[in-house]
């Protein structure tokens, strides 16, 4: 009963950074009037991905983990529109995906908080270190406003939690445990995210 308690304390905080985001998203209103930055080029960009065609129109960044999260979420989000094509819903109503997409973008960092806050709470058994990680988000409002877009630094932060994460696990490995190409492994794959998120 007392880890269910110290559990339900690390939901807090990325209970606390989603409803955040949800309010920092809907305070800037729509997309076309508040940023400058490619939110819809991505849109596009992630339409094409899930029409299955690859002919990218905006690949700078890269931004391929958002582009594909893009397509996932729009193809969902336009479910209950029936009657025209994914391409046509989205031309007719883009804010609609745009929101729905950041949405989804703000669930994720949540759970991701809240797995890092039990990853580390597990590994060290004190609940206060597993919070200091948590709060790191809240750390600055350019990340805070960063999550309420859809550009890739607004997922860029799962790739610094989980290099947090895995740094926090590499340093307080056993003297014993010779494991270091699971760990060359794992921060390969964190960067490899990254890359493909913002080079």
């Amino acid at each position: 009963m007392k880890k269910l308690y110290k559990y339900g304390i690390l939901l807090g905080l990325p209970v606390f950074l989603f409803y955040l985001n949800r309010l920092i998203n809907i305070s800037f209103g729509d997309f076309f009037l508040s940023y400058v930055d490619p939110d819809y080029n991505y849109l596009i960009s992630g339409l094409s991905v899930a029409r299955l065609k690859l002919d990218l129109g905006y690949y700078h960044h890269p931004g391929t983990p958002l582009q594909c999260l893009i397509a996932i979420t729009s193809v969902i989000a336009n479910i209950h529109n029936k009657g025209h094509t994914l391409a046509e819903n989205l031309f007719v109503n883009p804010e609609y995906y745009l929101h729905a997409t950041n949405f989804a973008i703000s669930l994720i960092n949540s759970i991701f908080l809240f797995i890092i806050g039990c990853f580390v709470y597990r590994r060290s058994r004190n609940v206060i270190l597993a919070l200091f990680i948590q709060v790191s988000p809240f750390a600055n409002i350019m990340v805070l406003e960063t999550m309420a877009r859809v550009i890739p630094e607004s997922l860029l932060g799962i790739a610094a939690l989980l290099l947090i994460l895995l740094v926090f696990y590499f340093t307080t490995r056993k003297s014993s445990d010779d494991k270091t190409a699971k760990y060359i492994i794992l921060f390969s794959l964190v960067s490899g995210y990254g890359a493909a998120l913002k080079l």
